[in-house]
């Protein structure tokens, strides 16, 4: 049996009119690789910038840092054949969502783990994917991050 858990944390805001300040981000993982434990996930395969400055900073360290300060809405989805995965969205070394799977342990397929959240963040806050444990990851846009400014 796999266990997916959601975690959503969306607290009151105003959203930014179409437009105004956008910001947006999509990349996912560059290859199928073996990712340990604490390690700052780096999605290298960047499909959407737009708004961003200094997105070689996001594409050497895996951290992104707001340039644009507002409410942003982060989306991250890890394909693992692992028996257990998981990993957290930190902003500024501080856990706002985790999210984890177990599966039946036979590593002959891959679930995905997902996890979903709105924060607030300021010029140079920053927001970084940890994993908790994850033996692997699949690439092909199947490990992703999602960011952008709402």
């Amino acid at each position: 049996m796999t266990i997916c858990v959601l975690s959503v944390i969306i607290p009151k805001f105003n959203i930014t009119p179409a437009g105004n300040r956008k910001v947006v981000l999509m990349g996912c993982v560059t290859s199928n690789r073996v990712a340990k434990s604490s390690e700052t996930l780096n999605f290298q395969n960047i499909l959407q910038s737009s708004g961003i400055k200094n997105i070689s900073s996001f594409h050497s360290t895996g951290q992104f840092t707001c340039e644009k300060a507002g409410f942003y809405f982060i989306s991250v989805v890890i394909a693992s054949n692992s028996d257990k995965a998981g990993f957290q969205i930190m902003k500024k070394s501080v856990k706002v969502s985790v999210s984890w799977h177990t599966g039946g342990g036979d590593n002959s397929f891959y679930t995905s783990v997902i996890a979903i959240a709105v924060v607030e963040l300021h010029a140079n806050d920053n927001i970084e994917i940890v994993a908790d444990r994850i033996s692997s990851m699949y690439d092909d846009k199947s490990s992703c991050l999602t960011l952008f400014k709402l």
